[in-house]
């Protein structure tokens, strides 16, 4: 769509659901494209479908070129400038440094791969025949950016994908008021019944005032407003509401995921200079007797591991069908959560998560050189993945490392340790409402959950190797993976207990590779898995769960439906094994 969106209705494809504005302009789409040199503007002879990589057959070029640069380049639709109004052009994220031109004048930079970034391009805009050029540099074989899943080998390897290379969310432009509202936290409290709201305003003079009304279902509950002293705005609002399910309060829950919805308003001696939409889930995650809680009850996890690959869009999903489809899916199969690996995911897949009922566990993309720039581009896209993406309650546990990749010394080396622990540490410094994994799967340091890899494929093995406890969390217990669960000079303190991979069995028939031996037949499969899962399950001291993997993705076939989403077993027998809990 080429003209201002004047709905405020979300589900009107804005990419920020959780953070939104009536007046918008996409710029999704058609693009010129090129595949460029170091320096200097190339030709663009192709086109490409934004937001969908060039690797992916969406894009409509649906290459395997290796190329270490790309261009892009589009008008922007004609433009009734309004007196008065900021124009901001955002992206939601391009993989890996993404420069950007508007009419050949440079508006900034931005480095890294899976997070947002915008630019205020007023001043640069003349209304008619505007155009937005971008660059994007990805070094394919890098290890030292953050790449999460993309292969940096010239074939494929292990569990690692195919790259990807340059804008893969979407692109657009707000128009806003002379002031704006830059930026907005929730934090609710279900024991006070009220949401408090830590607001950022671009800029702020005398007589400014933001209002927050707050909804649940249509129906209005509060109405606060609070006058600025600053650029930075914090109160609170009620939501004390006498017809709500608990003490006032709807709570948030796979099971009853409701939201309460939000309009924020600023104001300037009463005239209004920006209205932003979002919405909260009054919900409360924390451990607590080798437990974790949700809303004060114990709550057993059942997840599963998602890669985030789509057969058209590689690492973007076509639509917001893609996304309901998965979730509708992995709800069927029994599971209330998933674990997001190596990928911070699109927000509209987090607002279905929100809006449908799913738990996410957000897992921070690895590098795989540990180098001191290595760790500052790392610090720097954890801190803006939680700046994004704190408010959405579906989100519980935040994952700072996995498997000791990137700090593939993590066992022994103080060096290494502490980097870990600092990532933990920033988690924490930005976030005090969810529990925080340093390293997840083994070689513990500083941690809030006890989490452990075992891809061990006999269930009657598994079963003894986690019988005692105490020797599980100070030992070794999977005999695939030898790695210690706590590293070195670190020991367990009664942190929730969790085995967050397990299973990844493969098909015999699959040309592709699982754990351990691949299942003949479709009734071998159905019993290992459900043996593993019984094997886990008697445990009263592990309190959740994560099986490997949702679908296949190219040679990794161990997923418990195909790439194209078509199960290899019926899921209500999946959901089956997993009852009880």
């Amino acid at each position: 769509m080429e003209k201002a969106m004047e709905s405020r209705e979300p589900f009107m494809n804005h990419p920020r659901p959780d953070f939104w504005r009536s007046q918008w302009i996409d710029l999704n789409g058609t693009w010129e494209f090129a595949f460029g040199r170091e320096e200097g503007e190339p030709e663009f002879t192709r086109s490409i479908e934004v937001p969908f990589v060039y690797q992916s057959k969406a894009s409509g070029i649906g290459s395997s070129e290796i190329c270490d640069v790309v261009w892009y380049r589009r008008k922007i639709p004609v433009i009734s400038f309004q007196k008065e109004k900021r124009y901001l052009l955002h992206f939601g994220a391009a993989d890996y440094e993404a420069q950007v031109w508007i009419n050949g004048r440079s508006v900034g930079t931005h480095k890294g791969g899976y997070t947002p970034f915008s630019f205020d391009i007023t001043e640069l805009l003349t209304g008619e025949g505007d155009e937005i050029t971008v660059r994007v540099e990805d070094r394919y074989l890098d290890t030292s950016q953050v790449r999460g899943k993309q292969m940096w080998q010239q074939k494929e390897h292990g569990c690692w994908y195919t790259g990807y290379s340059g804008i893969w969310q979407p692109v657009w432009i707000e128009i806003v008021g002379e002031a704006y509202i830059e930026h907005c936290k929730i934090i609710t409290d279900i024991e006070k019944k009220q949401i408090a709201l830590d607001l950022d305003i671009s800029e702020w003079t005398e007589d400014t005032a933001v209002t927050a009304k707050v909804s649940f279902q249509g129906k209005e509950l509060a109405e606060t407003s609070c006058r600025c002293v600053g650029r930075r705005i914090a109160f609170s609002v009620p939501v004390d509401y006498p017809r709500a399910d608990m003490n006032g309060i709807f709570l948030w829950t796979p099971e009853t995921p409701d939201l309460y919805d939000i309009r924020l308003e600023l104001k300037r001696k009463g005239r209004l200079l920006d209205c932003v939409y979002t919405y909260c889930g009054m919900r409360t995650v924390q451990t607590q007797g080798g437990r974790v809680l949700l809303n004060n009850l114990p709550y057993y996890q059942k997840l599963v591991l998602n890669q985030g690959y789509y057969p058209q869009g590689c690492i973007t999903a076509v639509s917001d069908q893609d996304y309901i489809r998965d979730i509708q899916l992995i709800k069927q199969m029994g599971f209330n959560g998933v674990r997001m690996h190596q990928k911070i995911e699109d927000p509209r897949f987090l607002y279905w998560c929100d809006r449908l009922g799913l738990l996410v566990w957000e897992e921070m993309p690895s590098f795989y050189n540990f180098t001191g720039q290595a760790q500052l581009q790392y610090m720097r896209e954890l801190s803006e993945t939680v700046s994004r993406d704190y408010n959405h309650p579906c989100i519980v546990v935040w994952v700072a490392f996995n498997e000791s990749w990137g700090v593939f010394d993590l066992y022994c080396s103080p060096q290494q340790q502490a980097a870990v622990q600092a990532a933990y540490y920033q988690f924490k410094a930005l976030d005090q409402t969810r529990p925080v994994i340093g390293n997840d799967g083994w070689e513990h340091t500083v941690t809030d959950l006890c989490t452990i890899h075992d891809y061990e494929q006999n269930a009657e093995v598994m079963g003894r190797s986690y019988q005692d406890r105490q020797k599980v969390v100070q030992g070794a217990p999977s005999k695939l993976f030898s790695r210690c669960i706590q590293a070195k000079g670190f020991a367990y303190e009664g942190q929730p207990v969790l085995v967050s991979e397990f299973a990844g069995i493969a098909f015999e028939e699959n040309q592709g590779w699982g754990y351990g031996e691949s299942a003949k037949t479709r009734e071998e499969y159905k019993e290992r898995l459900e043996q593993l899962i019984m094997a886990v399950k008697k445990q009263d001291y592990i309190c959740g769960y994560c099986i490997t993997q949702l679908t296949d993705v190219e040679h990794e076939q161990n997923g418990l439906l195909c790439f194209d989403r078509s199960p290899k077993l019926p899921l209500e027998e999946i959901s089956q094994m997993q009852e009880g809990l």
